[in-house]
């Protein structure tokens, strides 16, 4: 599953976000896209198995359409799963 994060600065203003938009980025391959904020800036995580992050220009120019300029993208650089240490050892 590809993912993205995308980072706007304070200057990008308020995301598009709704049912229009939704249906707009799930052509693009996103199947879910998470919301979060601070005090001064706004982040969206993308996730999509069909969704090539090579195409994340045409989503931010969906989500930001006036300042996609100011909006950042952190690309995955790796994907750790976290196991409980007890949860591979055998019953004595």
């Amino acid at each position: 599953m590809a993912v993205v994060m995308l980072v706007a600065e304070p200057t990008a203003g308020e995301p598009v976000l709704g049912p229009a938009v939704a249906r707009q980025i799930a052509t693009q391959g996103v199947a879910r896209a998470s919301l979060l904020r601070d005090g001064s800036s706004i982040g969206i995580v993308l996730e999509g198995w069909a969704f090539d992050p090579a195409s994340f220009d045409e989503v931010i120019r969906v989500l930001f359409p006036d300042r996609y300029a100011d909006v950042r993208v952190f690309h995955e650089v790796e994907r750790i799963v976290v196991v409980p240490e007890s949860a591979g050892k055998g019953v004595s």
